[in-house]
């Protein structure tokens, strides 16, 4: 369909035509019981976009289920990942709570998730992280404990949800 009104329907003939089909956009049966489907959708480049079909009642209830086991699967996804999430940073608090006072260079939690270096400490992933860490002499050090009860499983788990 066209986006002649910056991605809405407009009252050309393209997009007028469309809203007098009388064919199932899916199955192309040709019938008078018709229900519109219209998505507003967004690209990556946050220009909108408008589609519209026409359906008939069986092909609706279709599109329909269809919808909701997307959603659903989105939602278990979103939560999957949540608890991913919950999971690293409870770990992070409990390996925090027992501090032994030593400070370590920040560097040495870097090497332990592979990471060749630090670059800068402020722009980092680390630095999102939940971890206490001191600034001392123009350099970033934590706690021992932080790095050696650091879990790189769980890590791995909470970046890639």
């Amino acid at each position: 369909m066209p986006n002649c009104d910056w991605g809405r329907p407009c009252c050309c003939s393209d997009c007028t035509s469309i809203t007098y089909i009388k064919k199932c956009s899916h199955c192309d049966i040709e019938t008078t019981d018709l229900i519109g489907v219209s998505n507003y959708t967004v690209d990556h480049k946050g220009m909108s976009g408008y589609d519209k079909k026409a359906l008939c009642k069986t092909c609706h209830e279709k599109w329909s289920e269809k919808q909701k086991s997307m959603e659903l699967k989105k939602q278990q996804r979103r939560k999957i990942e949540d608890e991913k999430r919950r999971d690293f940073m409870n770990h992070l608090e409990r390996s925090q709570q027992t501090n032994d006072g030593q400070m370590v260079p920040i560097k040495q939690l870097y090497r332990k998730l592979g990471v060749e270096s630090s670059g800068r400490f402020n722009d980092s992933f680390v630095s999102r992280l939940p971890i206490k860490f001191k600034k001392i002499k123009n350099r970033y050090y934590c706690y021992k404990t932080v790095v050696d009860n650091f879990n790189i499983e769980l890590y791995n788990k909470y970046k890639s949800a």
